[in-house]
């Protein structure tokens, strides 16, 4: 006789939130200097518009600093990227882009 799963849905997107953090992301800068310019807006205020500091912001954009997933979280719901795929705004770094990062 076939046994039958039964998972919670809460504990099942738990389990994929927690997999999905541990995940080292890095954002493609193409893709958000092109949203910037489309809104007409500067870094600072795209910082600000994330709740980050512009260092921080920086940093992301030019692959100093892999995204944490509250940064990520606020970008899939920030109005100015709604539409974007998600691999148009980042991808998972390789092993050695971990290491040389940090």
């Amino acid at each position: 006789m076939d046994q039958v799963e039964i998972v919670n849905p809460t504990i099942r997107n738990m389990e994929l939130s927690m997999r999905l953090s541990r995940r080292v992301l890095f954002v493609c800068p193409e893709t958000f200097i092109q949203v910037l310019d489309a809104h007409n807006l500067s870094h600072a205020r795209f910082a600000e518009h994330l709740q980050v500091s512009r260092s921080y912001w920086s940093q992301l954009l030019n692959g100093r600093r892999h995204l944490s997933p509250e940064v990520r979280s606020r970008m899939l719901e920030s109005r100015y990227l709604k539409g974007i795929p998600e691999a148009s705004l980042w991808s998972e770094a390789t092993p050695a882009r971990v290491a040389a990062h940090g």
